[in-house]
C-alpha cells in the first residue's frame, strides 16, 4: 500500500524503500532463498515505472554482487558448462554472474543525458546516509557510474578475464593528469573489458564535471581515478 501511494504520488525514493523492503521481508518468511528474492525484483522492475527502473536495476545489480560475496567458495572449481540453468543464477559461473552484472550497469547508464538530469537527493528516503558529502554524487548518473566503477575495478575480476585481457600499460595515459587522461583512448581487442569500461566510465565522469564552479566532485572522481588504476597496476605486476 505505501508502494502503491508512494508512485502515485511520484516519491521515489519511499516508492523505492518500500518495495525493496517488502521483497526482502517476503524472502525472509520464505526461507531467505536469493534465487526467489532476485526473481521477484526483476518482476517488480518489468512492472516498475520508468523514474524507478534505474535505481532498481543498481539494486539487482547489487544483490547478484552480494550473492557471489558471500558464495565465493561456490565459484572456484565451478567450470563454464557445469550446472547451468539460464533462469537460475545461482548456478552460473564467475563470467556468466560477472556479465550479467556488467549488462545491468551498461543498461543504466546508456540514459546516460536523463540520469545526468536527475539529483540523486530525489533518493535521499531511499539511500543510506554515509560519511562522504552528498555534493560529490550529485546526480543519479554519478551516483551509479560510481556503483559501476565498485564493480569493474574490483580485485574479482581477474578472474573472469580473458586470454587477451586488456592491460593497462606502464606508460599509457591511464595515470595522467586528468585534461590529458580525457583523451586517452587505448587500442585493445578486448573491447568489453571492465578495466577498460572503468576508464570510459571514468573519462565521462571527469568531462561532466570540467566546468563545475565546485571542483569537489570532480577532485574526488579524478582521485578514485588514480588511487584504483594505481592498485590495479600494482595488482597486475605481481
Amino acid at each position: 500500500k505505501i508502494y502503491t501511494l508512494a508512485v502515485k504520488a511520484k516519491r521515489d525514493g519511499e516508492a523505492l524503500r518500500a518495495l525493496t523492503r517488502q521483497i526482502v521481508l517476503e524472502s525472509v518468511v520464505e526461507g531467505n532463498r536469493p534465487g526467489p528474492r532476485v526473481g521477484r525484483l526483476q518482476e517488480e522492475i518489468s512492472k516498475a515505472p520508468a523514474s524507478l527502473k534505474p535505481m532498481l536495476r543498481v539494486v539487482l545489480a547489487q544483490w547478484y554482487w552480494q550473492y557471489y560475496s558471500r558464495n565465493k567458495w561456490r565459484f572456484i572449481n565451478r567450470s563454464a558448462t557445469e550446472g547451468t540453468d539460464d533462469k537460475d543464477f545461482t548456478t552460473w559461473d564467475l563470467r556468466r554472474l560477472f556479465r550479467e552484472i556488467d549488462t545491468l550497469y551498461r543498461d543504466i547508464l546508456k540514459d546516460e543525458a536523463v540520469l545526468k538530469t536527475i539529483p540523486v537527493s530525489t533518493y535521499a528516503e531511499f539511500l543510506e546516509t554515509g560519511n562522504m558529502p552528498a555534493e560529490l554524487r550529485p546526480t543519479l548518473y554519478d551516483f551509479a557510474a560510481f556503483e559501476a566503477l565498485d564493480f569493474y575495478t574490483s580485485e574479482e575480476q581477474a578472474g573472469a578475464q580473458p586470454e587477451d585481457a586488456f592491460v593497462i600499460e606502464a606508460d599509457s595515459d591511464a595515470l595522467a593528469p586528468a585534461a590529458q587522461f580525457r583523451r586517452y583512448n587505448p587500442d585493445t581487442t578486448d573491447v568489453d573489458s571492465p578495466k577498460l569500461r572503468a576508464l570510459r566510465l571514468y573519462q565521462d565522469v571527469l568531462s561532466l564535471h570540467r566546468d563545475d564552479k565546485n571542483r569537489d566532485d570532480s577532485l574526488d572522481a579524478d582521485l578514485q581515478r588514480l588511487r584504483s588504476l594505481r592498485e590495479k597496476k600494482h595488482r597486475e605486476a605481481l
